[in-house]
């Protein structure tokens, strides 16, 4: 289940919410049964016809009701958050030629170590779009 909601604000800006709810069950006796809320936001820019920027964010919580960290079940159930975040920047030097700026956050913790990351990933490049 998901709500979305999305605002412009004139021609060359518009920012927008979400927020979802996502129940899974797996066919293994339940142990991966989880229900995830998601919590995201989004924003667009283009102040010309030549730059765009975009920023956008999604939390995510999760419960295991069944899952223990560790399959150990003195360890407590498992637990786990996730982070995601994006930023990109271009600037159109002819109608199909660009050069862009990327930057992608994703930040995920637990309590079961196996499943606990940081990545970081940077771009600059150039793209042709046909």
């Amino acid at each position: 289940l998901t709500l979305r909601a999305r605002q412009r604000l004139g021609r060359s800006m518009w920012f927008g919410f979400d927020v979802q709810r996502t129940e899974r069950t797996d066919q293994y006796v339940g142990y991966y049964d989880y229900s995830r809320d998601s919590f995201g936001a989004e924003f667009h820019w283009s102040p010309g016809y030549r730059f765009d920027f975009e920023i956008s964010g999604v939390y995510r919580l999760y419960d295991f009701p069944n899952a223990f960290a560790f399959h150990e079940p003195t360890a407590g159930t498992r637990t786990q958050e996730s982070f995601n975040a994006e930023l990109l920047a271009s600037y159109r030097i002819t109608p199909r030629l660009s050069i862009f700026a990327e930057a992608k956050l994703r930040e995920r913790t637990s309590n079961d170590l196996r499943i606990q990351y940081d990545r970081n990933q940077y771009a600059i490049g150039v793209r042709w779009e046909q």
